[in-house]
């Protein structure tokens, strides 16, 4: 009985380590310069629990889920530039700063705006694992993927995928699997399609990031076809 109650100390000891270790690795996370907060000031912009709802005036939804340990207000210069396309944007604010933990949901969004009639799903880096991870299981629920800064699809059709990278974006490199639907920002990295500032292991940028997200706009518009 002594052992028994030992080895569940033990666990227990290791799961409190483990999950302490998650924590304090999740907290340290990417933020964004504090003029970025003021997005959320504009009209039709609203902070909504754990997301940011952008209102666009089309029948679009687009769900966002933000990069591993970076924070998801980071993407609010992205999301604003595709709102003012007509797109409903919901960028969303994953449990620890990651993706991972908050796959589905995408699913509180289609169901409780029932007004938006086609849904997309996207993110970037892990963000965008994370999202075709939910593309993959819920493929009735949407009309299409937008794969940011990663190379690697999980299986979705990618027929109905876009898969947008930066030229000098060191930590995706020339690893992409597969030639269906990609496009290369020419200068562009893998931190600037969001506002965080560096990653490690990326290369250097030769354009800005305005000009980065610009172009990356205008390549999801192209892809949702949006006149």
């Amino acid at each position: 009985m002594k052992k028994r109650v030992k080895i569940l100390i033990l666990m227990i000891t290791l799961l409190v380590i483990g999950f302490g270790g998650l924590c304090i690795y999740a907290s340290d996370y990417r933020t964004l310069d504090e003029e970025y907060y003021t997005i959320l000031e504009q009209e039709d912009v609203y902070l909504i629990d754990d997301y940011v709802y952008f209102e666009g005036d089309s029948e679009i939804g687009f769900v966002f889920y933000p990069g591993g340990r970076v924070d998801y207000l980071a993407y609010a210069p992205l999301c604003q530039k595709l709102q003012e396309q007509g797109v409903n944007v919901f960028l969303v604010d994953m449990p620890f700063n990651m993706a991972c933990f908050g796959i589905n949901k995408a699913d509180d969004f289609i169901e409780e705006y029932e007004e938006i009639t086609s849904w997309y799903i996207g993110g970037h880096s892990l963000g965008g694992v994370a999202a075709d991870m939910y593309a993959v299981n819920n493929e009735e629920k949407i009309e299409g993927v937008v794969f940011v800064g990663i190379y690697e699809s999980m299986g979705y059709d990618l027929e109905k995928t876009i898969t947008i990278v930066g030229s000098n974006d060191l930590r995706v490199g020339d690893s992409v699997d597969y030639s269906t639907n990609v496009y290369i920002i020419e200068g562009g990295n893998h931190a600037q399609f969001g506002n965080y500032g560096e990653n490690d292991g990326d290369g250097q940028a030769t354009i800005s990031s305005k000009e980065q997200q610009d172009q990356t706009v205008q390549l999801i518009i192209e892809f949702m076809q949006i006149e």
